[in-house]
């Protein structure tokens, strides 16, 4: 009988511990989660522009001159923030975004070759600077692996801009369009980092030329002469962004 109850507590014993073994090899383990895209965000983001400023003159005002439109190349670095909203359905993710950027993009041409002729003694240079930027636009991704959003994205653009010829001819806001494509992916809990393409286009503006007929005739332009300028370029940024 002693052998017995011996034998049978050695057996529950192994029981037990064989039942602990395979519970405790069943028990779920748990990877870091990762976040949801859906839901609010804020960032900061930097990057590189390049582009052209053209400026069609009245050729007509030009005395046979035959300088119908200038192209200034544009070039410069620029730095802001951005706010937005992601809903996110399995893969997909759409949702909208605004951005309001400091820049100093700026373009200028020396007129000194002009000089003379029909176009009656133009000289100096001639530039355009965009002192900000922004855009207010949808995004449309997909998720092609985990943490990973590739999206287009377009929409409204606005800015300011100014332009000078011998004299400041004015600061401009201006309303346009723009498009791209970028990546973003999720780096930590609530934060990620983003690569974007834009082009901006901020449309059109006429000059107002009266500060420079103001001076006279050591500037040389007929009477008359109209300038309208229109700012486009491309945009190349990095950024981040808390999610909450």
């Amino acid at each position: 009988m002693k052998k017995l109850l011996m034998t049978s507590a050695a057996l529950l014993t192994m029981v037990a511990s064989a039942s602990a073994a395979d519970l405790y090899s069943k028990a779920p383990t748990y990877a870091a989660p990762v976040s949801s895209w859906t839901g609010f965000y804020v960032g900061a983001n930097g990057g590189y522009a390049g582009g052209e400023s053209a400026l069609a003159i009245d050729a007509a005002a030009l005395g046979g001159a035959g300088l119908g439109s200038l192209n200034l190349k544009s070039n410069g670095f620029f730095g802001g923030a951005q706010i937005g909203y992601n809903w996110q359905a399995g893969q997909f993710l759409w949702g909208f975004e605004t951005d309001i950027q400091g820049s100093n993009i700026n373009s200028s041409l020396g007129l000194g070759a002009f000089a003379g002729g029909g176009g009656g003694g133009l000289g100096g240079s001639i530039g355009t600077t965009v002192d900000y930027f922004g855009t207010v636009r949808g995004r449309v991704g997909v998720m092609p692996w985990e943490r990973t959003v590739v999206y287009a994205t377009g929409g409204l653009a606005y800015g300011q801009t100014s332009t000078s010829y011998l004299v400041d001819l004015g600061s401009h806001t201006k309303v346009g369009w723009t498009v791209g494509a970028g990546l973003e992916y999720m780096i930590a809990q609530n934060w990620s980092f983003k690569t974007e393409y834009l082009y901006v286009d901020l449309g059109k503006d006429d000059l107002d030329l009266s500060a420079l007929a103001a001076l006279g005739g050591g500037v040389g332009f007929p009477g008359g002469i109209s300038l309208t300028e229109q700012t486009r370029f491309h945009t190349v940024r990095a950024g981040v962004n808390y999610h909450f």
